[in-house]
């Protein structure tokens, strides 16, 4: 009698579902209704189970073996519920889940992502950024551009197939991926010296992990920090470096754009310095390079008067000095911009005091053989010459 029951209820099913698939297409232009849908054929399964139960299970309370009017009619009126007077309600099964999801393009606050449609019908997507803020958006393209978001941040990234409802959708599609750290601000030179540079510089806006300091040159070097700050050492004297500082994000990977200057670490010192050729107004000086780069050298001779002069050579001539004068003689190497100086080296010595007048009155004197006279005239220009010049003038 239950196989009875079925075979009964599965013909009410097909009458009603041929009835219904033809009512789905009929539309009079007074009610222009739109189509329906036709039930999924697993809905009108489980519905013809819970049914044929149904039945069965009032066969068995009551023992009656006879196949009532009212039991009929009870399918009848269960099957016309469901199907809303032949327009089945749409149940849409999950759709499959998307392909190749992939990131485009990573801003600091944006991340582009891309992918591929899943098998099956997919009738949009919803887009999720996990994060601090998270963002969730629905698209029906096979891309989109997250904004919004935090520079330097971690954000999971989830995306789910939509069936035609936008409520069912498929299993999510997940990665991970950092927004792009902002740049620093206010990058400094706190010290420079032969072999070293010390950096400074602010925190970006959003978050940061370290940072990457490069100084790009010969040697260049590379290093990461966490601090706001770093030395760079083993440069070479009198060399250009370009010094850049990059944000990094927590996975040490992610970085943002570089801000870079440029600067000179200190020539060296010259060596050998030496005073020749003193005359009455000039003063020849030479010396040896120093090590690492120089690109010129800056020579001053400091006392009354002053004078300054730029050369590309190990030596030079100061010119228009004074008599018998005072003077510190000091030499400062140069880097190629010709600002950067190195420390300087100097030494003192005098200009010649001897003149034409003083050599005549000698010669006059002593061809006189006027011995006080000559004594009177020669110890003390002596004496001072001696005090001058009997210094040694080397560096």
């Amino acid at each position: 009698m239950k196989i009875i029951y079925l075979i009964l209820f599965l013909l009410i099913f097909s009458a009603e579902q041929t009835s219904g698939d033809e009512r789905m297409y009929e539309s009079t232009a007074a009610e222009q209704h739109a189509p329906c849908s036709s039930i999924g054929w697993k809905s009108m399964l489980a519905l013809s189970a819970e049914v044929a139960a149904q039945l069965i299970g009032e066969e068995a309370g009551s023992g009656d073996e006879s196949v009532p009017e009212r039991k009929i009619e009870n399918m009848t009126r269960l099957l016309n519920e469901s199907s809303g007077n032949g327009c089945h309600d749409p149940i849409f099964g999950e759709p499959n889940t998307v392909a190749n999801l992939t990131t485009t393009t990573i801003t600091t606050t944006s991340i582009a992502l891309s992918w591929s449609a899943p098998n099956g019908n997919a009738a949009g997507y919803r887009v999720e950024a996990v994060g601090n803020p998270s963002k969730n958006l629905t698209v029906n393209t096979l891309f989109t551009d997250i904004i919004g978001l935090v520079p330097g941040s971690n954000y999971t990234l989830q995306v789910f197939a939509l069936a035609a409802d936008n409520v069912t959708e498929g299993d999510a599609v997940t990665i991970s991926r950092f927004t792009k750290p902002a740049v620093v601000a206010s990058l400094i030179i706190s010290t420079i010296t032969t072999t070293s540079i010390a950096l400074s510089w602010s925190a970006p806006n959003g978050n940061a992990a370290g940072y990457r300091v490069e100084a790009v040159g010969n040697p260049s070097k590379n290093l990461t920090v966490n601090t706001l700050f770093t030395d760079i050492t083993g440069l070479v004297p009198g060399s250009n470096y370009t010094l850049r500082v990059i944000t990094l994000a927590a996975d040490n990977v992610t970085e943002g754009d570089a801000v870079t200057i440029s600067r000179f670490t200190k020539p060296d010192i010259v060596t050998n310095l030496i005073a020749k050729n003193i005359t009455r107004t000039s003063i020849t000086l030479m010396w040896s390079a120093p090590q690492g780069h120089a690109h010129g050298y800056r020579v001053e001779a400091i006392g009354t008067p002053n004078k300054t002069v730029t050369v590309d050579t190990l030596f030079t001539n100061i010119t228009g000095l004074l008599p018998a004068s005072n003077y510190t003689l000091q030499v400062v190497a140069l880097a190629a911009d010709r600002v950067t100086g190195g420390d300087a080296v100097a030494i003192v010595t005098f200009t010649s005091g001897l003149d034409t007048t003083l050599r005549m009155k000698l010669s006059v004197s002593a061809s006189a053989t006027k011995e006080k006279e000559l004594e009177s005239i020669i110890l003390p220009e002596l004496i001072k010459y001696i005090e001058q010049y009997l210094e040694d003038n080397r560096f």
